[in-house]
């Protein structure tokens, strides 16, 4: 997608998608298509890249889309190459988010959570971990870990370069050696697994747990 994704969530069982697309000319509108498939089990959205030639690419006349959906809060989230931030409200489903160039916020996640290829800041909730754990890999930003009071985890990160601080009592840091940080957080449990940042980390509270503070 070349523009913002937005997705609020809630307890409906429907999907709402509302797609703003913009262009230069009505060519470049022409030339670029946006796919919507959708049935009982699933929600496709999907931009198919313009065959635009050089002057077009040179002089910017390529459209682009503002994305917003409102979606179930139980769904698993896939989101890869997008060309501007991707915001989500809280998703109780396993998250993957891939290829942004651009902001990155999660309300929160359960489960299972990927973010790899990120050219931009983040903040991510983590309600609760799985056995499958969390993974951060090539990000080109500062991150921030929003945790929920009920998480247990160990936290490994490797090719830092950047610092790993926390705000929260329950989480110590052990920094082994250079570019390298290892961490427990409350009991330690399911893994966090961080390699290839360019940025800062770090632990916050979660938004539902400062606000009962």
């Amino acid at each position: 997608m070349n523009g913002s994704v937005k997705i609020e969530t809630s307890d409906s069982k429907t999907a709402e998608v509302y797609i703003e697309r913009t262009a230069s000319t009505q060519d470049a509108m022409d030339r670029r298509k946006v796919t919507i498939v959708g049935d009982a089990n699933s929600l496709t959205i999907r931009g198919e890249k313009s065959d635009s030639g050089f002057f077009s690419r040179l002089f910017g006349s390529s459209a682009g889309e503002r994305t917003t959906l409102k979606l179930p809060r139980e769904v698993m989230l896939f989101a890869k190459g997008v060309n501007g931030a991707c915001v989500t409200s809280d998703i109780d489903g396993a998250v993957e988010v891939s290829g942004i160039n651009g902001r990155v916020q999660i309300g929160s996640a359960v489960g299972r959570a990927t973010f790899k290829g990120i050219n931009g800041n983040m903040v991510v909730g983590l309600k609760k971990i799985d056995s499958d754990g969390v993974t951060l890999s090539g990000i080109n930003g500062n991150i921030e870990l929003q945790l929920g009071s009920d998480v247990n985890a160990d936290f490994d990160a490797r090719g830092m370069n950047g610092r790993v601080v926390t705000d929260l009592p329950n989480v110590s840091i052990d920094k082994s050696k250079h570019g390298s940080y290892s961490a427990r957080i409350g009991n330690g449990g399911a893994g966090i697994t961080v390699k290839g940042i360019n940025g800062n980390i770090r632990f916050t509270s979660s938004v539902a747990e400062a606000a009962k503070n």
